[in-house]
């Protein structure tokens, strides 16, 4: 997904539901709240893609 879409989710859903904006767009509600925390640690440019906290090596294995 691309920056500018994840910003409108975002500013969305500060507005109305999380929930109901993750619906919206079939993202999953962890997903938005995973976004605004990037966002507030390291800015905008951590949304953009290859950017993000989790990566494979980070993701238990289940």
């Amino acid at each position: 997904m691309i920056k500018k879409r994840k910003i409108k989710i975002i500013k969305l859903s500060k507005k109305s539901w999380s929930k109901d904006v993750a619906l919206k767009y079939d993202v999953k509600k962890s997903t938005v709240k995973r976004w605004k925390v990037e966002i507030k640690n390291k800015g905008e440019g951590a949304l953009e893609w290859g950017k993000r906290i989790q990566t494979k090596a980070n993701i238990k294995k289940r």
